[in-house]
């Protein structure tokens, strides 16, 4: 299974991050486990799956020498990027 994003006809936008909350949050609500899909698994499904699933895990999917990619960085101190809990 992989995540991505479809069109801007199905859901409004083009977020993958927006598809990776989803997921997971559907998930968590759909087995009654706050603990089902945790985040490095949502991102494992954003990335070396979705890389996969496209025929292209020798050249895409994570960070490493001769992998194309494209990089974001996110502000983390950014208020809606912090959580209410500490752990």
């Amino acid at each position: 299974m992989a995540l991505g994003t479809d069109s801007s006809t199905t859901n409004n936008g083009l977020s993958l991050l927006r598809e990776m909350h989803l997921a997971a949050l559907l998930q968590k609500h759909a087995r009654h486990d706050p603990t089902v899909l945790p985040a490095q698994e949502v991102l494992d499904l954003a990335t070396r799956e979705g890389a996969r699933a496209l025929g292209r895990e020798g050249d895409l999917g994570q960070l490493a020498p001769g992998f194309r990619a494209d990089v974001v960085l996110y502000d983390l101190s950014h208020p809606s990027l912090t959580t209410t809990r500490p752990d």
